[in-house]
């Protein structure tokens, strides 16, 4: 299993854009952000619609199901909180039902639970929210959840 991920050596300071989604996370969901004007869903949430422009924003509530698009092993931590953690897997999920009125799918990254050489490519995933030590905020991570007969999987040499 990967290694935790101390998260008492990080500040987060949410911002108007954000404290929704971290009141989200607390509350065990994954929010995405929703134009109320043209219906295009993006992720990280920005306070503007990036396909009209609109202000006119919300929230869709995904269920935090879909499938691994792409991951990367990071194996240099780059802030205390990551130094047991290494080497571990950023895991890029385009979630199950989350895709705008132009067909775009909603892709977010998190750090996964699981060790590099269980991760592949077209494998199905989850959300799981952990409690961050030391803070009222929770964050969001990826567990894989089950099988796939089509998958890619890195091998080195």
């Amino acid at each position: 299993m990967a290694g935790p991920i101390d998260y008492s050596t990080i500040t987060i300071y949410p911002n108007p854009d954000t404290v929704e989604w971290w009141e989200g996370t607390r509350s065990g969901k994954l929010l995405v952000r929703k134009c109320n004007s043209c219906g295009y869903m993006f992720f990280p949430p920005y306070p503007m619609c990036a396909r009209c422009n609109s202000m006119d924003l919300g929230w869709h509530q995904s269920a935090g199901t879909g499938i691994v698009h792409s991951y990367c092993v990071i194996v240099q931590p780059v802030a205390a909180a990551f130094v047991s953690a290494v080497p571990f897997v950023i895991g890029l999920v385009e979630l199950d039902d989350c895709r705008s009125p132009d067909g775009s799918l909603i892709r977010i990254p998190f750090a996964m639970l699981d060790d590099e050489d269980e991760v592949a490519i077209g494998l199905p995933a989850g959300v799981v929210f952990e409690p961050m030590a030391g803070s009222d905020l929770v964050m969001p991570r990826w567990k894989l959840k089950g099988t796939s007969p089509r998958t890619w999987q890195f091998q080195e040499g």
